[in-house]
């Protein structure tokens, strides 16, 4: 197991050489450019309650649960995490639909290698139907490939409970699989899983 910060790209070409049995990515960051989109919406909810617009640097990677949950020490006031999920995602789905675009080389890649036969999967600390929704706006060519996002039950990256289940649905040794990823959050839980960790930045 490795996290290698500069060779995604080469460990892509050798999986699909038959160097792992499965590819699985992460969407936000990775697979789409969704984070200047993201941080617009959470300044504008921010504005409105008196909060940070810029979260720290530690919450890349983080779901929006546990970025709220850090906020509450300080902000003992805050609404509910679904409540203010809810008004965080109006805004952001709006911004989606009108923007949000692919990282190309990352998601020609994942396409290559699910044409050449490779599993590929998604894992991404979104809620499940924000991961399906993001997809279908930016990279619907992976449409059909297992998605895996947070929900109640699952717990979110760091812990490895979402990259093991992608394997499980792939029918893939977590051991025999290498995950893409921007955040040492998520390569930290795709570590955890047992899994090749590379990093696209």
């Amino acid at each position: 197991m490795h996290t290698s910060p500069h060779h995604w790209q080469h460990l892509a070409e050798q999986a699909a050489r038959g160097a792992f049995s499965a590819v699985l990515f992460d969407c936000d960051g990775t697979l789409v450019d969704s984070e200047p989109l993201c941080d617009r919406a959470w300044s504008s909810v921010a504005d409105d309650l008196g909060l940070p617009r810029t979260p720290d640097d530690s919450a890349v990677g983080s779901s929006f649960e546990q970025r709220v949950d850090a906020l509450r020490p300080q902000h003992p006031g805050l609404p509910p995490s679904a409540d203010l999920y809810r008004t965080y995602w109006s805004r952001l789905s709006r911004l989606y639909r009108a923007e949000l675009q692919p990282i190309t080389p990352v998601y020609e890649a994942a396409v290559r290698l699910r044409r050449s036969g490779v599993p590929v999967a998604v894992v991404s600390n979104s809620e499940q139907l924000r991961l399906e929704f993001t997809i279908q706006c930016a990279a619907p060519l992976l449409s059909a490939v297992p998605l895996v996002g947070w929900s109640q039950g699952r717990r979110p990256k760091p812990a490895p409970d979402l990259y093991l289940l992608a394997a499980d649905l792939l029918e893939v040794e977590p051991s025999r699989c290498l995950a893409v990823e921007d955040s040492t959050i998520g390569a930290d839980a795709a570590r955890a899983a047992g899994m090749t960790a590379t990093l696209v930045r």
